[in-house]
């Protein structure tokens, strides 16, 4: 039986552009953060709509388009839904949240895996 396996090993985005964290993560610490984490075999990147304001996908979509392809094609990317933004987590408002996300990163999933996931239940999500 084929598993998939998730990894240990995250880098999280929470602080990229965070006006308040203890240290400001600006665009070159991004790139730096992000180029170590690959160079320890990391793969799996978690970063979400409302972080730092929206400020933090732009700045991760800034330091992953000045990797290379072959980087790039390796990285996994997830963002998270969020009832306060427009539409909630119904359908479409779970479509415009990863549309957003997408555009605000800079990539498709043409070379950068993109999952969209939600941190709390909503009574307008269907069950399957």
């Amino acid at each position: 039986m084929l598993r998939k396996c998730l990894p240990r090993l995250y880098l999280g985005t929470m602080t990229f552009a965070w006006k308040q964290a203890s240290s400001f993560v600006d665009d070159a610490a991004a790139l730096s953060f992000l180029t170590t984490f690959i160079a320890a075999g990391g793969t799996h990147v978690d970063t979400a709509r409302i972080y730092a304001g929206g400020d933090t996908e732009p700045m991760l979509g800034r330091a992953i388009a000045q990797l290379d392809r072959s980087t790039r094609s390796k990285l996994l990317v997830g963002s998270k839904a969020h009832p306060s933004e427009p539409g909630g987590l119904g359908q479409d408002g779970l479509h415009a949240q990863l549309g957003a996300s997408l555009e605000a990163v800079g990539t498709s999933s043409t070379y950068t895996n993109r999952t969209l996931s939600t941190r709390c239940w909503s009574p307008s999500v269907r069950r399957t």
